[in-house]
């Protein structure tokens, strides 16, 4: 996992060299995006977008 911080918010220089290889689920994420736009809301993959902190913390408050 890629930890999508902007740069210009001040977090620790730790937070952003952190990983967590996270398998992801190519097949489920796109039944969202096929789900979201048959309900007309436009939608897509990024594959280069990292995790939003609102993920990360979480998965690292389960450890």
């Amino acid at each position: 996992m890629v930890v999508n911080f902007p740069s210009d918010i001040g977090f620790p220089d730790a937070l952003y060299a952190h990983n967590y290889p996270a398998p992801g689920a190519p097949k489920l994420a796109q039944k969202v995006v096929d789900l979201l736009r048959d309900g007309g809301i436009e939608s897509r993959l990024d594959a280069d977008r990292g995790w939003d902190h609102g993920v990360w913390i979480p998965i690292e408050r389960r450890k």
